[in-house]
């Protein structure tokens, strides 16, 4: 709760909070920080959809926006986002959306322990491709 207050009243710069809405109810949302890190671009930090609207496309169309914003505000930048190594649904979803698997870390979550997480990236010479391959609109 304090990180998203934090973000949704005071973002960063390069914050970008992008929301999936359904006859005006929430569905999903995606929170991005463009050119985050010199090597590997934007960062995708969240990419969440609602359990019941899962396997509707909503995750992709949210992923769509955000490629295409992407390409639009850094046009040389690369997407990458972290995703827990047990979170097989999510893998198989970027993976199918272009996300290419490219190392992994030990990362230490708010309140403790460590976890395993693995970097997918989307070259910039990727995306335009990845974008094209998903222009849908939820149904």
């Amino acid at each position: 709760m304090r990180v998203w207050t934090q973000r949704l009243q005071q973002p960063a710069s390069n914050q970008e909070v992008t929301m999936a809405e359904i006859s005006g109810e929430l569905v999903g949302f995606s929170c991005t920080y463009a050119n985050d890190h010199p090597q590997w671009g934007t960062l995708l930090d969240n990419l969440h959809v609602h359990p019941t609207m899962k396997g509707r496309r909503v995750g992709s169309a949210l992923l769509s926006e955000v490629i295409q914003r992407c390409r639009r505000q850094a046009p040389v930048s690369s997407l990458y986002l972290w995703v827990l190594e047990a979170n097989q649904e999510a893998r198989r979803f970027y993976e199918r959306h272009g996300g290419r698997w490219v190392g992994e870390e030990l990362w230490s979550p708010p309140g403790g322990g460590s976890i395993r997480r693995l970097r997918y990236v989307w070259p910039a010479d990727d995306l335009s491709r990845a974008s094209e391959n998903m222009m849908v609109s939820p149904h």
